[in-house]
């Protein structure tokens, strides 16, 4: 079994939120997309999110896009949400410099603090979303609202 990212396992017990991890490797069938783990979850995939590393492109300031995955993220909707002139994602390089996450296990959770964190505002109504685990194939289940208090998230509509 892979382990949480030290960071996110830190984050969750301070924040002391009722959460559930979830490792592919323990599911049954192979886990090659966010369709056959929403799948295995019995989830409809709305549920499952990705988070993009972005940062605004004058400043540098660093931002965490957190959304379903079957979403396309408008970025310059995002920007103008956030008061921001332009935000870009980061490159794999960049995105594990300042996460020290890799690619396949982004999580909102842990972040430096200086990170702005955003949430798609339409999934502060489910019970539960999974988000990356900081570990590829390790996803963290918790309650919108939580991940929203724990990583003072902003709401952005993001649909």
């Amino acid at each position: 079994m892979t382990e949480l990212h030290a960071r996110v396992r830190a984050h969750l017990a301070a924040a002391a939120v009722t959460h559930r991890v979830h490792d592919h490797a323990a599911l049954p069938g192979p886990i090659s997309s966010p369709t056959d783990f929403a799948a295995a979850l019995g989830y409809p995939v709305d549920r499952i999110m990705k988070t993009l590393i972005c940062h605004e492109h004058s400043t540098g300031r660093l931002i965490a896009v957190t959304c379903p995955v079957n979403i396309r993220v408008d970025l310059k909707r995002v920007a103008t949400e956030l008061g921001c002139s332009r935000i870009e994602v980061a490159s794999s390089v960049q995105l594990e410099a300042t996460t020290g996450y890799p690619r396949l296990g982004v999580s909102p959770l842990g972040l430096d603090p200086s990170f702005i964190v955003v949430i798609a505002q339409h999934t502060l109504t489910y019970d539960t979303v999974l988000v990356g685990g900081g570990a590829a194939g390790i996803e963290i289940e918790l309650a919108p609202r939580d991940l929203q208090r724990t990583t003072d998230a902003v709401p952005v509509d993001l649909r």
